[in-house]
């Protein structure tokens, strides 16, 4: 398969992004997760031990840390798309993506949540040019169904999603222990189609 569709359109020549409404969700369900189970009186020594001075109250510091996790979840779905993107132009299988353990409280999404990511996956990739072309000259033979395929990329998606988010936690509670500023985790920008 090779991954350099000829194309005539005028498109071709303007920037394109891949698709991502998808991370709005993914925001959306852990910033709602993570308010509801992240309580105040759970952050109150850490925070007046070594962060009072760096927010001005602990509700500002607790959305700091929140804001932080959903969007590691945002860029950990960024590292599973481009480990995805990679097996196309390498012509390989999808990845097997290993999660981390799911050991850091308070992070856990439900069985729901986790289905509207992959609805909102799904619903992003299904009809894009790229992933069907890859499909129908990559995968075709490795899948039932265009859908299988779709669901499949959905799936690595949600457990790199979770493990970015596993990430952003591991180094803030890093930060706790070693007392050490709160790391700064930004998002990343837009992909762009290079094909």
């Amino acid at each position: 398969m090779h991954f350099l569709p000829d194309t005539v359109d005028e498109e071709s020549i303007q920037e394109r992004y891949w698709p991502d409404n998808f991370k709005k969700v993914i925001h959306e369900i852990y910033s709602k997760n993570l308010s509801e189970k992240l309580k105040v009186k759970y952050l109150q020594r850490i925070y007046l031990r070594r962060y009072a001075e760096s927010f001005a109250d602990i509700l500002e510091f607790k959305q700091y840390l929140i804001n932080a996790i959903a969007i590691g979840a945002e860029n950990g779905a960024d590292e599973g798309f481009e480990s995805i993107y990679k097996s196309f132009l390498c012509e390989e299988s999808l990845p097997c993506l290993l999660g981390l353990p799911k050991l850091l409280w308070p992070l856990s999404i439900s069985a729901n949540d986790k289905k509207m990511i992959h609805d909102s996956i799904y619903s992003d990739y299904f009809p894009d040019d790229g992933f069907i072309y890859a499909y129908n000259y990559g995968y075709k033979n490795k899948f039932k169904s265009y859908t299988d395929f779709i669901n499949e990329v959905a799936d690595l998606i949600i457990e790199a999603t979770i493990n970015g988010s596993d990430n952003a936690i591991m180094k803030l509670y890093s930060a706790f222990s070693c007392g050490l500023p709160l790391p700064l985790i930004r998002r990343n920008p837009k992909r762009l189609k290079t094909w």
